[in-house]
C-alpha cells in the first residue's frame, strides 16, 4: 500500500503507471495479487487506477481470466465491478474469460488442493455482462 500510495504522489514521466510496470516474467502486480489470492490488494489496486486487462504473456492470461480459472468468485466480481474491465477480452488462445471459467469448472487445483466449483464465477460474469457467444 505504501509504494503504490508514493506512487501516487510522484509524478511519473514513463507512459504507463508505475503499479502496472510488468516483472521479469512479464506480470504486473495486479496479476499477481490475483495469483496470490488476495482479494483485498485486487480491489486496491483497481481503485488506484491499475489496468484490469493487462495480459501477461508468459502465462498468456488477464487478471480476471486467472482468477476464473483458479475459481475465485470474490476477485471475479471485484474485477468485474470496474468499469474499465473488459469482460469479454480475449486471452492468447481466443479464450474468454467466460469461457476459461466453463473449461475449469470440475477440474482439480493440485496447488491448492481442491475441486474448482466455478458456478458463481460464471454467475457472476454473466451478471456483468459477459457475452456467453463468444
Amino acid at each position: 500500500y505504501a509504494l503504490v500510495e508514493q506512487m501516487l504522489k510522484t509524478e511519473y514521466q514513463g507512459h504507463e503507471k508505475p503499479f502496472d510496470m510488468k516483472n521479469r516474467s512479464n506480470e504486473t502486480p495486479l496479476f499477481l495479487a490475483v495469483e496470490k489470492r488476495n482479494n483485498d490488494i485486487v480491489d486496491y489496486l483497481l481503485e488506484v487506477g491499475a489496468d484490469p486487462n493487462c495480459q501477461s504473456s508468459t502465462k498468456y492470461d488477464g487478471p480476471l481470466h486467472l482468477a476464473a480459472r483458479l475459481g475465485l468468485p470474490n476477485i471475479v466480481k471485484t474485477i468485474c465491478s470496474y468499469n474499465s474491465t473488459n469482460l469479454n477480452a480475449t486471452n492468447a488462445r481466443g479464450h474468454t474469460p467466460l469461457l476459461v471459467a466453463v473449461m475449469s469448472h470440475g477440474l482439480y487445483d493440485e496447488d491448492e488442493e481442491y475441486i474448482i466449483n466455478n458456478t458463481q464465477t460464471i454467475q457472476y460474469l454473466l451478471k456483468f455482462g459477459a457475452d456467453p457467444l463468444i
